[in-house]
């Protein structure tokens, strides 16, 4: 199961500005999918995420976008944005299972996507978390519609999490993006957080990224800003971007 990444018809844009932002930002996650796919056969057991930023590096100045390491997430099986230093140079391992995450800025103009990958041999519990990710993130997308409330998101993400057998974890937030990497509107995908009676607004481009697990549990927030899970609780997301239409909304990255 898979959302289309397709196409925006800019002629139902009508102020220049934001005509020049939406294809901005289209661009920039063009970009980033294309970043993805080159990176994916590299993604192998005894490949270390060191050597993959390195790659992932060299291949973005060849698009002509600057990447920091610190814009390249490993969140491997277990933990959510892990301390980069224990994971330097820890090779992966046959059957491991991660959200790779990596956001740019080209031209002005932020992009913020993520993947779900796994190593075989395949485990039973991945492919059911990965299944229930993908579920979410489509149900959720299909649901952002302009002039319609955050709580349709909401909404729709929790009953398609609930229909794959999966829980969405709470505090994971999607988000606008555009001239900064996080904007406004900031959607929790739980019922107790967040703003779900603001209205979406035709030309707002966000992300689509509820982290899920096989049982219910919160994020905790480190004082340092790192984020975790507790490790004994599997987890997946995946972030894809979505434009949000007058007539339709269009996922532009994936």
């Amino acid at each position: 199961m898979s959302l289309k990444v397709g196409l925006i018809a800019t002629g139902e844009l009508y102020e220049e500005s934001l005509r020049q932002r939406v294809v901005g930002i289209s661009q920039s996650a063009q970009l980033l999918m294309q970043l993805f796919d080159y990176l994916e056969p590299l993604i192998v057991v005894g490949m270390t995420p060191s050597y993959f930023k390195a790659q992932a590096q060299a291949y973005a100045l060849q698009l002509g976008v600057t990447l920091a390491p610190s814009q390249i997430s490993f969140c491997r099986f277990g933990q959510v944005h892990p301390d980069h230093r224990i994971f330097q140079e820890e090779p992966l391992q046959a059957g491991e299972a991660f959200t790779l995450d990596i956001w740019i800025l080209y031209q002005g103009y932020h992009a913020d996507l993520a993947r779900i990958y796994h190593l075989p041999p395949y485990r039973r519990e991945i492919l059911l978390l990965k299944k229930g990710a993908l579920a979410v993130q489509e149900a959720a997308a299909k649901a952002a519609k302009a002039g319609e409330r955050l709580l349709n998101i909401v909404q729709a993400a929790q009953l398609a999490a609930m229909q794959a057998g999966v829980s969405i974890v709470e505090g994971a937030c999607g988000h606008g993006v555009g001239y900064a990497l996080h904007e406004e509107p900031t959607i929790a995908f739980c019922y107790n957080a967040g703003s779900p009676f603001s209205r979406l607004k035709a030309g707002s481009i966000i992300t689509i990224e509820p982290l899920i697990a096989l049982k219910p549990t919160t994020l905790t927030i480190h004082n340092d800003g790192v984020v975790t899970l507790p490790a004994e609780i599997p987890f997946f997301y995946a972030e894809a971007m979505v434009y949000v239409g007058e007539h339709q909304s269009v996922v532009i990255g994936q």
